[in-house]
């Protein structure tokens, strides 16, 4: 109980830095190799997908950009890991 109070918010900054890059580094490398063992279909190599995709990747990104304004990163990313 002792070494939970003793952290501040930098602490837990950098714990959650370490472990979030960590996990993100093996994710995307097994998530790699994954896709690329999956068949292509070429129908989705149109440029009308790719325009499709484009627009959905930047909906998402605007999304998730607004709730971190909004939240703050604090309440973001450590509010459900940490339980903040």
């Amino acid at each position: 109980m002792f070494l939970l109070r003793s952290f501040s918010p930098w602490g837990l900054f950098g714990i959650t830095c370490t472990l979030l890059s960590r996990r993100a580094i093996l994710a995307d490398h097994r998530f790699e190799r994954a896709v690329a063992s999956q068949a292509a279909m070429p129908e989705l190599q149109s440029p009308i997908f790719q325009c499709i995709g484009a627009a959905l990747f930047l909906l998402g990104n605007t999304f998730v950009l607004s709730s971190m304004y909004a939240l703050g990163i604090t309440g973001t990313y450590l509010g459900t890991f940490h339980t903040l």
